[in-house]
């Protein structure tokens, strides 16, 4: 038995798992975009806003994006901007280079990009945090002083 090429496997279609068994027969499942698509809250954010998130998540600017698509900067400027929407092929091309569904680009369901900014969120509340407690530590410094000086204050004169 011949083993699948690449581009045999590649064909699948998108949203495919192509896994072995123990025999050397070749299996697909058919991960869909509806399987889950009831299941997810709808991201509500605009059409150009998606884009963005996902161009941003997979680390390309937009100059990137555009010699990657054959478009103008610019143009992509705009569809981020909500400005206009791409071709059908485009959008296509889009949710295989940004690695997100069609479903989640167009309509905010299916799978959406991995954002970085999950991971550097806290990150950025951890030193927030460390912040606050140095201030914080400050704060029951200058209490304690203002404290004192009202007690020296407080007492009375010597005669």
């Amino acid at each position: 038995m011949r083993s699948p090429t690449r581009s045999a496997m590649l064909g699948a279609g998108v949203g495919c798992v192509v896994a072995h068994s123990q025999s050397t027969k070749l299996e697909v499942h058919r991960l869909s975009d509806t399987t889950t698509i009831f299941e997810q809250e709808q991201d509500l954010d605009t059409f150009g806003g998606r884009l963005s998130r996902a161009r941003a998540a997979s680390y390309l600017t937009t100059k990137e994006l555009s010699l990657r698509l054959g478009v103008k900067p610019s143009t992509v400027k705009a569809w981020e901007c909500d400005r206009s929407q791409p071709s059908a092929h485009r959008i296509s091309k889009l949710a295989g280079l940004l690695n997100v569904s069609l479903s989640w680009l167009l309509h905010g369901v299916g799978t959406a990009p991995v954002e970085a900014e999950d991971e550097t969120a806290a990150d950025v509340i951890g030193e927030q945090l460390a912040k606050l407690k140095l201030l914080h530590a400050e704060t029951g410094q200058l209490i304690g002083r203002i404290e004192t000086r009202l007690d020296t204050l407080a007492q009375p004169p010597l005669e």
